[in-house]
C-alpha cells in the first residue's frame, strides 16, 4: 500500500531524531565532551591523510572527518558530528519505514521512531565516530528505499527512482565499511518473489 506523507505525517518521522541530535551537540558534544576513544583517534588521523581505503575500512569516515574539522576545528565534537548526523538520518530513515509497513498510521510511526532511539546500541554507534552508524544509515535507507519499490511495483508505478536510492545508500554504507553488502543480500531476497513487477 503507497502512503502518502503530509505535514502531520513528518511530524513523528522528524521530531524524535531532531531532539536526539540537538541533545547529543548540546550535552556530548558542548557542556560534556569526553575524549576520543582508540578507534576514533585512528579515524581521526586517517583524516589527515586521505585515501581510497584504509585496511578493511572504507573511506567515508576519513572524509567525513576531514570535512567536519575543517569547518569546526579539530575538537571532539567536531570529530563525532558525523556519527551525529547518521544517527539522525538513520532515525528518520526507520521513522518513515514504520510510516511505510503501518500504512500510515501516525501511532505506529511514533512507536518505531522512538522505539529506533531506545535501542542502546544505536545511541552508542551515534555517539561514537566509528563506520557502524555510517552502515547503519545507509541500510536503514537502503531497506525504506526497498519496501518503496515493492509498495510502487504493486501499484504498477515506476520503481527506477526507489532502485536508485537503495543503491545510492548501499554505496554509502559501502564507503563505510565493505562488509554493508551484506545488507543488499537481504534486500535481493525481499524483492526476489516481485522481480517480474519491478522489472
Amino acid at each position: 500500500m503507497m502512503v502518502r506523507t503530509g505535514r502531520s505525517a513528518l511530524i513523528p518521522i522528524l521530531l524524535p531524531p531532531a531532539v536526539m541530535l540537538l541533545a547529543r551537540i548540546v550535552f556530548q558534544g558542548i557542556l560534556f565532551p569526553t575524549e576520543l576513544s582508540g578507534d576514533e583517534a585512528q579515524y581521526w588521523d586517517w583524516s589527515r591523510h586521505l585515501q581510497l581505503s584504509y585496511y578493511t575500512k572504507g573511506p567515508l569516515i576519513a572524509w567525513l572527518i576531514a570535512a567536519s574539522t575543517a569547518i569546526f576545528g579539530n575538537a571532539e565534537l567536531a570529530v563525532r558530528i558525523g556519527s551525529y548526523l547518521a544517527h539522525a538520518i538513520a532515525g528518520i530513515a526507520v521513522g518513515f519505514l514504520g510510516l511505510q509497513l503501518s500504512g500510515g498510521s501516525r501511532r505506529a510511526t511514533w512507536f518505531t521512531a522512538i522505539g529506533f532511539q531506545c535501542v542502546l546500541a544505536f545511541q552508542i554507534a551515534g555517539s561514537l565516530m566509528t563506520v557502524d552508524m555510517l552502515m547503519i544509515a545507509g541500510w536503514s535507507i537502503a531497506t525504506s528505499a526497498a519496501v518503496a519499490t515493492l509498495q510502487r511495483s504493486r501499484t504498477g508505478k515506476s520503481v527506477l527512482g526507489s532502485l536508485t536510492l537503495c543503491g545510492l545508500a548501499l554505496g554509502i554504507a559501502f564507503l563505510a565499511k565493505y562488509t554493508a553488502l551484506l545488507g543488499l543480500l537481504g534486500i535481493v531476497f525481499g524483492l526476489w518473489p516481485q522481480r517480474k513487477q519491478w522489472l
